[in-house]
């Protein structure tokens, strides 16, 4: 074999391990998806998977909102529209951000600068119960204190708690 030829043989090999890794990540993102919508009995309309590319612009699919980091996690975003409750406003965007990455045959799942979840993903039920009760308490906290940090005179927008992007739609007029 040329010195080429195991070049390519290596670069191949390694190709075919990163695309099992990756199917393997967006199967398990898929499920994700499909338990976060659940968990929140969120309706189809009020559930958004945002563009890895364009901030404010929708995915059309999980494949399409994934992103990779140098450290190997995949970056997801979603948005719950949240409607104001007078009719004829835009509802408000909430805007959150989850990472996963596959380690020793279980998934690490957290939030930006948040603590780690390990989930075992070996089997058809992947149980996320846990890091779903976690996320919900911490979007519980941010909408109680957001008008809170606008009252005493602190940004809710774009750089609002760590790891969300806040964007009020009515700002887009």
């Amino acid at each position: 074999m040329s010195k080429f030829n195991e070049l390519v043989k290596i670069y191949q090999s390694d190709r075919k391990f990163f695309r099992q890794y990756e199917q393997t990540g967006l199967q398990f993102v898929e499920q994700f998806t499909q338990a976060l919508a659940k968990y929140y009995r969120v309706p189809p309309e009020n559930f958004v998977l945002l563009s890895k590319d364009e901030a404010k612009q929708p995915a059309k699919s999980v494949a399409e909102a994934l992103l990779m980091d140098q450290q190997g996690f995949w970056h997801i975003r979603y948005g719950f529209n949240l409607p104001h409750g007078t009719e004829g406003q835009q509802s408000f965007l909430l805007v959150f951000e989850v990472l996963f990455k596959k380690l020793d045959g279980r998934f690490i799942l957290r939030l930006p600068d948040e603590e780690e979840f390990f989930v075992e993903a070996n089997g058809k039920k992947v149980d996320f119960s846990t890091f779903l009760n976690y996320l919900h308490d911490f979007l519980k906290r941010f909408l109680e204190n957001r008008f809170e940090r606008f009252l005493n005179g602190e940004s809710t927008e774009r750089k609002a708690v760590i790891g969300f992007r806040v964007h009020d739609r009515d700002d887009d007029d």
